[in-house]
């Protein structure tokens, strides 16, 4: 469903149901009763819980995979136990909780439940090995074992387990339950798995006879045998999702559940269940645990990318089990927030106890619900996780660079394997690391996916880098596909050993060579290198810890942001004109300049000027004023007139000259600016352009010193600016935020020079232009914000004086001039304008919520300032968005912002 940002933030404010923490509720410690379960369910009402996931542990004797589940009155399962669930189930509907079993201690073969009744049922589905006894090879049943090859048998367990809820409580599955999590999936056999029809489906599907070469799979028989063994392996995964995933993900499916995962390689063991990433996209919820308030990158990463790609609703978060009873609530909020900006959007935390028995039972320590002494607050930060979890569930993620998941590798040499995928974890922590968000991708998706201006289109993501991990082996249709976005201009980068086998002939393969040979293959070590050079990234900063998401939902960017250092800059570019006409009223306030000085007086050419197509004379001649109002007669290009044309062809010329060894001078752009005839005649229309960048001369003539020069003595530097500049030092390079345009289908990198500026300008221009290139900081520019605010003074300094701030900040056009500047901007009807800024007038006809007495102005780039002195409230949005100005979405932030400032307020709650 589309939604604008309106639409989004209503919801995100009261989400719909749905996204609440699922509980994990431990029914041990003491006999399960009606009203102790009354009781709980009492405590746990508005906390923002969605559903509650009955639990039992498992002891220490008995069962194959653990110990059998600890026993439980009443017994799990039998008539009384169901009867009780039912009751329970209908009470929590009335608080609108739904309730769910988990496998746990209960979902693997030998453990004495439903996997053990269906194996019973059907032993056909007892897992099959295929064992060498020198050379013959042939399969061997294993007792207390499951297939998931064998055909039916993903339906019979849906059945036995999940079905048996379904007809104990017709009707609630997907209403009064909710929920199903699978807990440590285990078949209790891996490796050269078989089944009856094995060698038929093969043949089926590959083409050739598997038998004949099943000693490839055992030593190495020639080049062939890479292909065979990832054939044989691709069948593998492919029945064992049809015979067993995809039919539990069906079931719950049907019936609008949840089905959620945290199974035990958690997506580091990357061949678990033959693929990990290809069976465990049959979750509606993908998901893994993080123990002790962890946050390992990996395991989410693998959970999210599924997420992702498969447009999985849910990436479920079990979380924090064994932290201990002195986890508090900040601990656990913290390791949240963690795990949420890393990928995350479904809560369950692992602790809700029925009862510690006096102390003396427990389970993976702690309850994080109410045995803890802070329960009473808990559910403000809940109401935060339900909110946050709704939010980032919507949309699509975003990021830049996609890493291979590396089975195929695996498949062919389990040793060389390794090496692959310590190398993909390795990179996927160096790029995080550097502030790069990523994705885990799977060959499908790549052989799935189309290319697009240079990037690879899947599910909403655009990658512009796909990288494979020091993968020897691949699969070919994944190749081809990343050879072909090599083509196109897209940049796949090879680490370490490069592809020299597939599954197309398996080892020495010209053609596979040659699809390799157009890839970009480097070293780990030069990989950051390589991709920063590459493209402008979503974000950067100098903080040691930051946690990061991108979204786009509808046509709003999302970037969820935590754990960013105190004091930790990142750095943005910012509105420059105020600024510029700060150095102005500085100036005219210590008698260096007078605001009705002709500029000619700086700037002799502009004696000279002519007025339109005609170039007749000039009758008045243009003054500082003019400047400061937009009524100078200068222009922007975008029309045909002579003015926009010759202004045009004037930035074109500064820019050809930026990089030679004789770029323009402030001094000699506004020279030229004086040849090109005006508009119309000063004060007489009112007209956006490039007044400010003559001021700029102006300043550099009236303080004898470059602009640079005494905006950094008289301002920048003695009010603590230390990130606002012209240009930004090699050193900052890597804290420059990038840049992206808007496109029909979303945003794309974007870089420029434009005016003369360079979007990574490292030194100083000759061109310092008072209307765009200044670069800031959030944190730099509203200590400027502040001093306006508070009148010209900061933390006992004045930069202006009381009066030249209320000038500053208040001066105005005539009425029939602000008329000419509503005509150019439908969007300034309630503001004036003077010094350089929009100041309101009447917030009743303004298009954005505002106060009377408001000021401040926009950058080409969306940088937004506004100051409100009657609220004593700054506003700054830095978008990064070219061309953006005080678009659509500021406005709207600002609206909703608006609605939480303290009175004074012009306009009524």
């Amino acid at each position: 469903m589309h939604m604008n940002l309106s639409q989004l933030l209503e919801q995100f404010k009261a989400p719909p149901k749905g996204y609440g923490e699922v509980s994990f509720f431990r029914w041990h410690g003491d006999t399960i009763t009606k009203e102790k379960l009354s009781w709980i369910l009492q405590q746990l009402t508005e906390h923002h819980i969605e559903g509650l996931q009955i639990n039992y542990c498992h002891g220490d004797k008995g069962g194959l995979q653990y110990g059998l589940t600890m026993e439980s009155d009443p017994k799990p399962l039998s008539d009384e136990w169901w009867g009780l669930v039912g009751r329970f189930m209908q009470e929590c509907k009335q608080h609108g909780i739904s309730i769910s079993l988990s496998d746990y201690t209960r979902g693997a073969p030998g453990q004495g439940f439903f996997v053990d009744e269906v194996l019973s049922q059907h032993p056909e589905f007892k897992g099959q090995l295929l064992q060498r006894d020198g050379d013959t090879i042939a399969p061997k049943t294993v007792e207390y074992t499951l297939n998931p090859m064998a055909k039916g048998v993903g339906a019979a367990i849906a059945d036995e387990f999940y079905g048996d809820f379904e007809r104990h409580f017709a009707g609630e599955c997907g209403s009064g339950i909710n929920y199903f999590f699978s807990d440590e999936l285990n078949f209790n056999i891996r490796g050269n798995l078989w089944c009856d029809d094995f060698a038929q489906e093969f043949k089926e599907r590959k083409g050739y006879d598997i038998a004949p070469k099943l000693m490839a799979l055992f030593e190495d028989i020639g080049d062939e045998t890479p292909k065979i063994r990832l054939d044989y392996y691709d069948v593998v995964v492919q029945l064992s999702e049809e015979g067993y995933f995809k039919p539990v993900y069906d079931w719950h499916q049907k019936r609008g559940m949840i089905f959620g995962c945290d199974h035990g390689g958690r997506g580091k063991d990357i061949t678990e269940f033959g693929d990990y990433f290809r069976t465990m996209r049959w979750n509606q919820g993908p998901g893994n645990d993080q123990p002790r308030l962890a946050s390992d990158l990996i395991k989410t990463k693998v959970s999210a990318s599924i997420a992702h790609l498969y447009k999985r609703p849910r990436v479920w978060l079990e979380g924090f089990y064994s932290s201990g009873w002195q986890t508090s609530s900040a601990d656990v909020a913290d390791a949240t927030f963690r795990n949420f900006a890393l990928g995350h959007n479904l809560l369950s935390l692992h602790g809700l106890y029925y009862s510690t028995h006096g102390s003396m039972w427990e389970w993976a320590p702690p309850c994080n619900h109410y045995h803890m002494p802070y329960w009473s607050e808990m559910d403000s930060f809940l109401e935060c996780t339900e909110r946050l979890s709704y939010l980032l569930a919507q949309g699509v993620h975003c990021c830049d660079v996609a890493i291979v998941y590396p089975v195929a590798d695996t498949e062919a040499d389990v040793q060389r394997g390794k090496e692959s995928t310590a190398c993909a974890f390795e990179t996927a922590h160096m790029l995080y690391s550097n502030h790069i968000d990523f994705d885990f991708i799977d060959f499908e998706s790549i052989a799935n996916s189309e290319i697009k201006d240079k990037e690879l289109h899947i599910s909403g993501e655009k990658y512009k880098i796909v990288i494979i991990p020091s993968m020897a082996a691949v699969r070919f249709c994944m190749i081809e596909k990343l050879a072909q976005l090599a083509e196109q201009g897209g940049i796949v980068l090879a680490l370490g050993t490069p592809p020299a086998e597939s599954d197309r002939i398996g080892r020495n393969d010209p053609v596979l060579n040659s699809l390799v040979a157009k890839l970009r293959c480097i070293s780990q070590a030069d990989c950051i290198d390589a991709i920063k050079g590459s493209f402008v990234q979503d974000f950067e900063t100098d903080s040691s810890n930051a946690y990061f998401i991108h979204r786009k939902i509808g046509d709003s960017e999302l970037c969820f942001l935590y754990g960013i250092d105190y004091g930790a800059r990142c750095s943005f570019r910012a509105t420059g004109k105020p600024v510029t006409a700060w150095a102005v009223m500085k100036l005219w306030e210590q008698g260096k300049l007078d605001l009705l000085d002709p500029v000619s007086r700086y700037i002799p050419s502009f004696a000279q000027q002519t007025v339109g197509e005609r170039r007749r004379e000039n009758t008045q001649e243009m003054t500082i004023h003019h400047l400061l109002s937009m009524t100078s007669g200068l222009t922007y290009g975008g029309t045909d007139s002579v003015t926009c044309r010759e202004t045009q062809a004037l930035f074109e010329k500064i820019v050809q000259k930026l990089h030679t060894e004789s770029p323009m001078t402030t001094m000699e752009v506004a020279q030229q600016l004086a040849e090109i005839p005006l508009a119309f005649t000063p004060g007489s229309h009112w007209c956006y352009g490039t007044s400010a960048d003559i001021l700029g001369a102006v300043v550099e003539v009236a303080a004898q010193k470059s602009m640079r020069d005494y905006l950094r003595e008289e301002l920048f530097l003695p009010l603590g600016m230390a990130d606002t500049d012209f240009f930004v030092p090699p050193q900052k390079q890597s804290r420059l935020a990038g840049i992206c345009e808007a496109e029909p289908n979303g945003l794309r990198a974007y870089t420029y020079e434009h005016l003369g500026i360079s979007d990574k300008l490292q030194k100083s221009p000759a061109f310092v232009s008072g209307g765009a290139g200044l670069f800031s900081t959030i944190d730099d520019y509203a200590r400027f914000a502040q001093m306006l605010m508070q009148k010209g003074s900061f933390e006992g300094r004045r930069y202006l004086t009381e009066h030249t701030a209320e000038y500053f900040t208040k001066e105005g056009q005539t009425d029939d001039l602000r008329r000419d500047m509503i005509d150019n901007f439908q969007w300034m009807r309630g503001y004036n304008y003077g010094n350089l800024m929009r100041k309101c007038e009447n917030p009743y006809q303004c298009a954005m919520r505002s106060n009377s007495e408001e000021y401040g102005w926009d950058g080409w780039l969306g940088t937004v300032f506004m100051n409100d002195p009657k609220t004593e409230t700054t506003f700054l949005f830095m978008q990064q968005v070219a061309g953006s100005g005080l678009n659509a979405c500021a406005r709207r932030i600002k609206n909703a912002l608006w609605q939480g400032l303290p009175w004074p307020r012009d306009f009524a709650r």
